[in-house]
């Protein structure tokens, strides 16, 4: 449910066309043929006149209906937007918008839908200047399969990793909205794979269902996205910095609603405000404590699980999220609870070396990963980690790390160990205050190069949890945010 300023995205690919070839002879064209094709050429252009005309005057008659209908009477509405779309000389496909009209009122605007090129777009403002993507399609992925679920030496370690439970029933008791009745279904946002929609569930109460974008693809790669996302929600319904999944099918699902915006809102829409150090050290506590959840997650059939003296000594990590974001971060009953899993990768596990097997994601955009991301070499739960650093930058400076720069600049220099600079004000207010302090040196622990060297979420969460709980034994936040 995350906000639309994600930067880890691509541009939309060019797509060249072949253009169909033809065998021509070399005996001499008749008069009587050039003649005939003239009188065609000029005929099927005549006809393509026509047929744009029909449908630029089917537009303009679904705008103006619409306009001619508030929101509160909506059957009539209907009632003429069906004879419109008779009037369509091909079938088409509208979308409903409401907008408020210059007086206020709000009214419903139908607009023919682009099944692939309608997208929303993602947009943050940076200085005068906006950043707006359009990523590929699950269309552009080589083979569309999902990864594979074992090898020779790599078995999952736990059977949930392969299962699902879908719920459908669950999806279907929701009411789809009413044109008839307004505030059913609204569109809160969207992510990269699936809108996010604000609905009533079946009791009444407030839910989130998400469902995959007009772009995408109904493919085996992505029911199995949805089906991780799924699973990992699932397994993680006991840790309360997690948000809580109610139904899943196919691809979509239901989830915990949360109407306090998300910890990319706290940091960009309060750039008139300052906030203190201290309540930026509490969110990255909640922060560390989500991600940290989710590595230290263990069943009981779990192999990743070291026992000593009949308790448990290790856990190794069964579940890398792989798209840690400030967005991901909900704000639900005043905690920022992780969200949004279908990115996430199940780790399986080497019986032989009784160690974690590695991973490989194909396709790691933007500027906020880590460098073996974007080197594409062998990848663990430690990439999470080094998203998290990424957070509590923002925290501190407000920015992303190599904003100013280009993706791919930015990229090699992450790769060959540089990382974005503290601003002045932070390193001296870092002297000053002990929230900016740890904020600061959490960020270091979370951007090590080797993530052997790395620390872990669970490391991370214990440091700065003993660092808040010693300022506010002491009172020592005693600065404001002057960025």
């Amino acid at each position: 449910m995350k906000r639309s300023t994600d930067p880890n995205r691509h541009s939309l690919p060019t797509t060249t066309h072949h253009p169909r070839k033809h065998s021509f002879t070399s005996r001499p064209r008749r008069h009587s043929e050039t003649r005939i094709d003239v009188r065609f050429g000029i005929f099927a252009s005549c006809v393509f006149i026509l047929y744009l005309v029909n449908v630029m005057r089917l537009e303009s008659n679904l705008s103006n209906s619409a306009q001619d209908h508030p929101a509160h009477d909506r059957s009539s509405f209907v009632m003429d937007l069906e004879k419109n779309v008779r009037m369509s000389p091909r079938p088409l496909v509208v979308k409903f918008m409401e907008e408020d009209d210059v007086n206020g009122n709000v009214t419903l605007v139908v607009k023919p839908l682009n099944a692939y090129a309608d997208v929303y777009k993602s947009f943050r403002s940076i200085g005068r200047h906006a950043i707006v993507d359009q990523p590929i399609g699950s269309k552009d992925w080589s083979f569309r399969q999902s990864d594979v679920w074992e090898t020779d030496v790599c078995k999952p370690m736990g059977e949930w990793q392969t299962r699902q439970y879908p719920s459908c029933n669950s999806l279907h008791e929701i009411p789809n909205g009413n044109l008839n009745q307004a505030g059913d279904v609204r569109l809160l946002s969207n992510g990269w794979w699936r809108d996010v929609w604000e609905v009533v569930g079946p009791l009444g109460d407030k839910t989130v269902m998400k469902t995959m974008r007009y772009m995408h693809h109904f493919e085996e790669r992505n029911y199995d996205r949805h089906r991780r996302d799924a699973m990992a929600s699932e397994r993680l319904t006991g840790s309360p910095h997690v948000v809580d999944v109610y139904g899943f099918c196919g691809n979509s699902g239901v989830y915990e609603f949360g109407s306090g915006g998300d910890a990319s809102d706290f940091i960009y829409k309060k750039k008139s405000k300052a906030y203190t150090y201290l309540q930026a050290l509490e969110i990255a506590v909640e922060v560390a404590q989500g991600i940290k959840s989710v590595h230290t997650y263990f069943s009981d059939e779990s192999r990743g699980v070291i026992m000593e003296n009949g308790s448990v000594s290790k856990v190794y990590s069964s579940i890398a999220h792989t798209d840690i974001t400030s967005g991901q971060f909900i704000l639900i009953n005043g905690k920022y609870k992780l969200n949004d899993f279908n990115r996430c990768r199940f780790i399986l596990w080497n019986e032989s070396s009784k160690a974690p097997c590695t991973y490989t994601v194909g396709n790691n955009p933007g500027k906020l990963r880590s460098p073996e991301e974007y080197a594409y070499a062998p990848q663990t739960e430690k990439v999470d980690v080094y998203s998290m650093g990424v957070i509590f930058y923002e925290l501190l400076e407000k920015k992303w790390p190599f904003e100013e720069l280009d993706e791919k600049v930015a990229q090699k220099k992450t790769m060959s160990g540089e990382r974005s600079e503290f601003s002045k004000n932070t390193l001296h207010n870092a002297d000053l205050n002990p929230a900016a302090a740890a904020l600061v040196k959490a960020v270091k622990m979370c951007w090590r190069q080797n993530w052997n060297d790395r620390a872990s979420a669970e490391e991370i969460f214990n440091f700065l949890s003993i660092e808040l709980e010693k300022i506010k034994d002491t009172k020592g936040d005693t600065g404001k945010k002057d960025n």
